[in-house]
C-alpha cells in the first residue's frame, strides 16, 4: 500500500514534514534529524496487505466542515444552554481508520397471497331478479427481486457508528488505495468481527425488509389478504475497505459530548448534546399550568340545548316524509338550539383561547432566547473556543447559514363576534369564523 500522509509535524521541533509515498514506518525531520514514527500509516499498510484492501473513504473533511457539523448539531438540540458558545470548548479531534466489509447483494423471495375479486350473482325467484355481490378470493404467488450495496464494520468497537453513518454509502465514493490520504496520528482498528457475523447482524435484516417492501409494492393495486413470504435467497460479493471516521469532542461544564462524522464530512451522528434542564423544566411547567388553567374554567351547561337540537333534528327527518311543512319548523328549531348553544359556549371558548395564547406566548419567548443565541453566534462568524477557533473564525463555510426572520405584527386584537383573542395579521376568527375588524377591547 502506497498512501500519502498529511498534517505531520516533528514531535521535537514541530517543523512540518513532507512524507514520501513510499515511507514505511518512520521519516526523518529535515530540521533536527529526529526519526518520527508513522504508527498509523504503518498499521494501515499492514492491514491493507493482510486483508487485501484496495479501496476506502479517506479522511478528507476540513476543519471548517467539522466545525460547521458540530455547530449544526448544537443548533438542532432542543433547550440548548444559552452560554454554550461562551463556555463550550472543542477539545479533541480524533481520527479513525475502520476496516469494513462492502456487500454487493442480490436478493429474491417468493411470496403468496390471496387476491379478492368482486363477483355478482343473480337469483331468479317469482320472476324477480335478486342480485348479490360477494368477494371471491383466489390464491396467487410471485417473486420479488432487489439489488443493493451495504457496508458493515469489521470492528466491534465502531459497529454502531458505521451502521448509522455508512450502511448505505454510495460505492462510487470509494477511493483507490493508492490515492487514500491518512493523517499521521490516525488510529487504525483491526478486523475483529467475522464477515458472516457482520452480514447476519447488519445486512440480512435490511435485505429482508427491502424484499418484503418490493413484494407488497408489486401487488399494491390489488385487493389482497394473507400475504406471506417464503425463504429469502441472498447472493453476495464481498470486498474489504477502509472507512474514515472523525470523533469530535466538545467539553461543557466539565462534561464531554461528541459527534461522529464520516470521512468526507457529509453525515453526522451525536451521542447527546448539552441541554439546559432548568429550561426544559420551565417549559414543561408552563405547559402544565396552561392545561390546568384551561381545565379550571367552568364549562357552560348546554345539555338541554343539545337535547333540543338533536330532538328537533330527528323529528324533522321523520316528518320530512309525512308532512314537510312541519319538518321545516323542526329544522328551524334545530338551528335556533344550535345558535343558543353556540352563544353559551362562545365566552368559554374565547377564554380558553386567550389562556392558551398567553401561555404559548410565554413558551415561545423561552424557546426564542435559544434561537437568538444561535443566530447571533452564526452571524458573528467567530469560531467556538478550542482547537478550531483560530482556523475557522471569519470563514463562512464553518457556520450554518443564518436564517432570515420575518417580522410579524402580533398586536393583540379581539374578534368582535365572540371575543376570541387574535392578532392583527389574521383575517378570520379561529373560533367562530367571522371576519375580524380592528378592535382593541374584547366583546363583553
Amino acid at each position: 500500500m502506497n498512501a500519502t500522509v498529511k498534517n505531520l509535524r516533528c514531535t521535537i521541533c514541530s517543523a512540518p514534514i513532507s512524507i514520501p509515498k513510499n515511507s514505511k514506518d518512520h521519516v526523518k525531520c529535515p530540521y533536527c534529524n529526529t526519526d518520527c514514527i508513522l504508527d498509523g500509516i504503518t498499521k494501515n499498510s499492514e492491514i491493507a496487505a493482510k486483508e487485501n484492501i484496495n479501496s476506502g473513504l479517506p479522511l478528507s473533511a476540513s476543519s471548517a466542515t467539522l466545525h460547521k457539523k458540530l455547530v449544526t448539531a448544537l443548533s438542532e438540540t432542543p433547550s440548548l444552554p444559552l452560554d454554550i458558545f461562551e463556555k463550550g470548548k472543542i477539545v479533541r479531534e480524533e481520527r479513525y481508520c475502520v476496516p469494513a466489509y462492502c456487500f454487493y447483494c442480490n436478493g429474491s423471495t417468493s411470496f403468496t397471497y390471496e387476491v379478492g375479486n368482486e363477483r355478482t350473482q343473480t337469483h331468479y325467484q317469482n320472476r324477480d331478479n335478486d342480485h348479490a355481490t360477494h368477494i371471491e378470493w383466489t390464491p396467487g404467488n410471485s417473486t420479488a427481486y432487489v439489488s443493493s450495496t451495504f457496508f458493515a464494520s469489521g470492528n466491534k468497537k465502531t459497529a454502531l457508528q458505521i451502521k448509522e453513518l455508512y450502511t448505505h454509502l454510495d460505492p462510487n465514493k470509494l477511493v483507490d488505495i493508492e490515492d487514500l490520504e491518512f493523517p499521521a496520528d490516525v488510529v487504525t482498528y483491526n478486523y475483529d468481527m467475522l464477515q458472516p457475523v457482520a452480514f447476519t447482524e447488519y445486512v440480512i435484516p435490511l435485505v429482508d425488509q427491502m424484499l418484503e417492501k418490493k413484494a407488497k409494492e408489486s401487488i399494491a393495486k390489488l385487493n389482497y389478504r394473507n400475504f406471506a413470504t417464503g425463504g429469502n435467497n441472498i447472493q453476495k460479493d464481498v470486498t474489504r475497505v477502509f472507512l474514515g471516521l472523525y470523533h469530535i469532542v466538545l467539553k461543557y461544564n466539565d462534561q464531554e459530548y461528541a459527534i461522529w462524522v464520516t470521512g468526507d464530512g457529509e453525515k453526522i451522528i451525536n451521542e447527546g448534546m448539552p441541554q439546559d434542564m432548568q429550561l426544559v423544566k420551565d417549559i414543561d411547567a408552563k405547559k402544565q399550568a396552561m392545561e390546568q388553567a384551561v381545565t379550571s374554567i367552568p364549562v357552560p351547561k348546554t345539555t338541554s340545548d343539545t337535547l333540543g337540537l338533536w330532538g328537533s333534528l330527528i323529528c324533522g327527518i321523520i316528518l320530512l316524509f309525512v308532512f314537510w311543512p312541519l319538518a321545516l319548523v323542526c329544522f328551524a328549531g334545530t338551528f335556533i338550539f344550535w345558535l343558543i348553544k353556540s352563544k353559551k359556549l362562545a365566552p368559554y371558548k374565547a377564554e380558553c383561547t386567550n389562556i392558551r395564547t398567553k401561555f404559548q406566548s410565554e413558551i415561545n419567548d423561552l424557546e426564542n432566547r435559544e434561537k437568538n443565541v444561535i443566530q447571533q453566534f452564526n452571524a458573528q462568524k467567530k469560531g467556538m473556543h478550542g482547537i478550531y477557533e483560530k482556523e475557522v473564525t471569519g470563514d463562512e463555510n464553518a457556520f450554518p447559514p443564518c436564517q432570515t426572520r420575518q417580522t410579524i405584527n402580533t398586536e393583540t386584537n379581539y374578534c368582535p363576534n365572540c371575543g376570541t383573542q387574535t392578532t392583527t395579521e389574521k383575517n378570520f376568527c379561529i373560533n367562530c369564523g367571522k371576519k375580524i375588524r380592528q378592535q382593541r377591547s374584547p366583546l363583553l
